[in-house]
Order: C-alpha cells, then sequence, then structure tokens
C-alpha cells in the first residue's frame, strides 16, 4: 500500500493524503475508544457478578426469604440487578460494535 501511495503522490501530488488519513483515521478509532470500551466491558461483568451474588444469596437462603416474608423484595432486587446488567451490557455492545465498524470500513476502504 505505502508504494502505491508514494507512486500516486508521484503521479498526483495530493492523492496521497487520501489513504494517509483513512489509515491514521483507522487507527485513531480503536486507540480513542478503547479505554471506554474497557470501562463498559468491567462494568458489565462487575453488573453480571453483582445480579449472581443476589442470586446466588436468595437460593442459598430461600428458606429464610419465604419464612420472613420477604420474597417479592428478594425478587425486586434481583431484577433490578438483571436490568442494571442488561443497561451496562447494551451501552458495551454499542460502543463494540461502532469500534468494529470503524475498523472494518477504513481498512475495506484503504485495502479495497
Amino acid at each position: 500500500m505505502s508504494v502505491g501511495a508514494y507512486l500516486l503522490y508521484q503521479v498526483a501530488g495530493l492523492a496521497f493524503l487520501g489513504p494517509l488519513i483513512l489509515s491514521l483515521f483507522s487507527i485513531a478509532v480503536p486507540v480513542l475508544l478503547g479505554p471506554r470500551l474497557a470501562r463498559c466491558q468491567r462494568a458489565t461483568l462487575e453488573a453480571t457478578e453483582k445480579r449472581l451474588r443476589s442470586m446466588t444469596q436468595i437460593v442459598s437462603n430461600i428458606r429464610s426469604v419465604r419464612m420472613a416474608g420477604v420474597l417479592s423484595f428478594a425478587g425486586e432486587e434481583a431484577l433490578s440487578a438483571r436490568r442494571l446488567e442488561i443497561d451496562a451490557a447494551r451501552l458495551y455492545r454499542k460502543i463494540f460494535i461502532l469500534v468494529a465498524c470503524a475498523g472494518k470500513c477504513t481498512m475495506v476502504l484503504n485495502w479495497g
């Protein structure tokens, strides 16, 4: 690619800037969004862990939960933990799709 870009620069002058800008963009997008993607992935994993801990506690103490009459409260706690997990996973998937599409589009434009 670099040899072709150099030859285009020799023939057309500024034709070299197009592939250069696309190459820089294809590197910049994943680098800039990488930390945010990592934070979103960590939040998703933490939400999943919180939900699993909550469900483990409910299941292991089901007898005492039923006897105390707090089954509906325990169910609401598990449901809120699940909603938190879904929201965190949704944001992670959106950013991941953005990074993947940006990388794929710039690779197609660079090499295609």
